[in-house]
């Protein structure tokens, strides 16, 4: 687990960019990679994306609100 993801899991979800957020689900990829496929998770549930177009989130938004983090990591699991 990378040192932002662990400052998350211990101190509960700030904001975050949607790359940080990317890496900390996927190590192994490049930036790039790691953001696409996050994106993808995202659009994959439907309950998800609604629940985070509640928060104001938008399609091409890079930075995430505290509350966006924390939807996305209660339906995804902590990284």
């Amino acid at each position: 687990m990378g040192t932002t993801a662990r400052a998350t899991a211990e101190q509960g979800p700030g904001s975050l960019s949607l790359s940080e957020l990317a890496q900390a689900y996927a190590p192994d990829l490049s930036e790039a990679s790691a953001r696409k496929r996050l994106r993808e998770w995202l659009h994959f549930s439907p309950e998800l994306m609604a629940r985070l177009q509640a928060t104001g989130y938008r399609e091409r938004q890079r930075v995430l609100t505290p509350k966006q983090v924390k939807i996305i990591m209660e339906h995804l699991g902590e990284p």
